[in-house]
């Protein structure tokens, strides 16, 4: 009998962390793996499988030899809360070992996962109990068949598929805003959630212990155990409704930041062309006074006149892409690099960017030039630069931005995006997410990196 209670045990908290794990796997299959991910899976599971022996065995002892096999003194509730907090503690520790996210991130999909995989136990017990099957989780004490098998499969296929169809694939387009607005939201929500699942563990240790099919229960016990998983699925769907809403709340403060953004480069290009225009103005009227000089015999100052050809050189660019929307575009940063003594070299094939609507190569463009001209205005004229090409490979199309950089060796956030020296971090990168988002409306991949005294931005679509 001793042996039988061990290895109940075992099966018992084996069984609890592959579930854990699976779904807290399912939940983080959108989030950016660490080197050697295997590896590091391999190792977690290696360990859990160490820990869940030696926890078995620990709680067997405590059972059988301190406490003699007593259930009324809360025993079986204190293992099983033992037991529930190992494997909570492995699982959340499997995702910071294996996933490089920050930890609101992180957090997040934990409380997702272990919603889910509390709902799936629930419905399953429920479905249990009123089909009078016996439970797959007391196969070794009490015996199990084939309908508690299936039973228990088919739930978790159609959570899981649930799952990932709800919330899964949304993850992926808003964990990166979700961290920087919800963090102190989704902190609470988990230590709420590890409360609670805390309550539920002891209830169901105390209420919900196994002694064969449903039929075979107490009338009032009975009562009380559909309460205690309709409790369970109740909250734990209400908890993954509020995340949902989460992403809901995120798309819209995303679209106000994009509009935050699209504004603020009509502003600032509306005050370039303004600069322009009063420099062609003023050279203008003084050209007035030079022609009445002429006229009076009087001969121009050569140095007048060539700062005059730079004044109306602004104008003067002829650049030819291919893609009208893009050289009007180009047109426009170049007036304004002009003025500012910036050299902008331009060698993009525009007719193969034919695919990107006129607001998304102005949102793409746009951004990327406003970045390198923003920080090239803080250099010496001499290093004032910024190229662009693209390169056509198959059916992959590059384009690369790069301009003159002497600071430090960039820094990346753990999103891949650069991290900004501005004091106000929290209200600053959205031009370099408006970039990201543009490049994965279309398939593309962005990343920035520094080499040779250059600050290279690169981009690649699959047309």
């Amino acid at each position: 009998m001793i042996n039988w209670i061990y290895w109940h045990f075992l099966y018992l908290m084996g069984i609890n962390a592959l579930e854990t794990a699976g779904y807290f796997l399912l939940f983080a299959g959108t989030l950016k793996r660490r080197r050697k991910f295997g590896l590091r899976l391999a190792l977690y599971f290696v360990a859990l499988i160490a820990v869940c022996f030696a926890v078995a065995y620990g709680s067997f002892y405590f059972y059988v030899y301190v406490r003699n096999y007593s259930t009324e003194d809360g025993t079986t509730a204190g293992i099983s809360v033992i037991m529930y907090l190992v494997v909570f503690a492995a699982s959340v520790g499997m995702m910071f070992l294996c996933f490089d996210e920050k930890p609101g991130i992180i957090l997040y999909t934990t409380v997702a996962g272990k919603c889910a995989s509390t709902i799936s136990l629930g419905l399953y017990n429920i479905l249990l109990m009123i089909t009078n099957v016996p439970s797959m989780y007391t196969v070794i004490l009490y015996g199990s068949d084939v309908w508690s098998w299936l039973f228990y499969f088919i739930i978790h296929i159609a959570c899981l598929t649930a799952a990932w169809f709800a919330f899964v694939r949304r993850m992926s387009r808003y964990k990166d805003s979700m961290d920087r607005d919800l963090n102190g939201y989704i902190l609470v929500v988990f230590a709420a959630v590890l409360a609670v699942e805390l309550m539920l563990e002891v209830c169901g240790s105390i209420y919900g212990v196994a002694n064969g099919a449903g039929a075979d229960l107490a009338y009032d016990l009975a009562v009380v155990r559909y309460l205690f998983y309709a409790v369970t699925v109740i909250f734990s769907f209400t908890i993954l409704l509020i995340e949902f809403f989460m992403f809901s709340w995120i798309s819209k403060v995303q679209e106000r930041n994009l509009a935050k953004i699209q504004f603020e480069n009509y502003k600032k290009q509306s005050e370039d062309t303004k600069k322009s225009m009063e420099t062609i103005n003023l050279k203008c009227h003084d050209l007035k006074h030079q022609i009445g000089s002429m006229l009076s015999g009087t001969s121009i100052d050569p140095g007048y006149i060539k700062e005059l050809q730079d004044a109306i050189s602004i104008y003067d660019t002829n650049i030819d892409t291919g893609n009208e929307d893009l050289n009007i575009l180009l047109m426009q940063k170049s007036a304004y690099c002009d003025v500012n003594h910036i050299t902008m070299n331009v060698m993009l094939d525009g007719k193969a960017l034919k695919f990107m609507s006129t607001g998304d190569l102005h949102s793409f463009f746009g951004n990327a030039i406003d970045n390198a001209t923003e920080y090239l205005l803080k250099v010496d004229e001499e290093n004032r630069f910024v190229r662009m090409s693209s390169m056509q490979r198959g059916s992959i199309f590059t384009v690369r931005i790069e301009n003159y950089y002497e600071d430090p060796p960039l820094e990346l956030d753990r999103s891949g995006f650069p991290v900004t020296s501005k004091p106000d971090k929290e209200n600053h990168g959205f031009g370099v997410r408006s970039m990201k988002e543009v490049a994965k409306k279309y398939g593309g991949v962005l990343s920035f990196k520094t080499e040779d005294g250059m600050f290279v931005v690169t981009a690649g679509f699959s047309l």
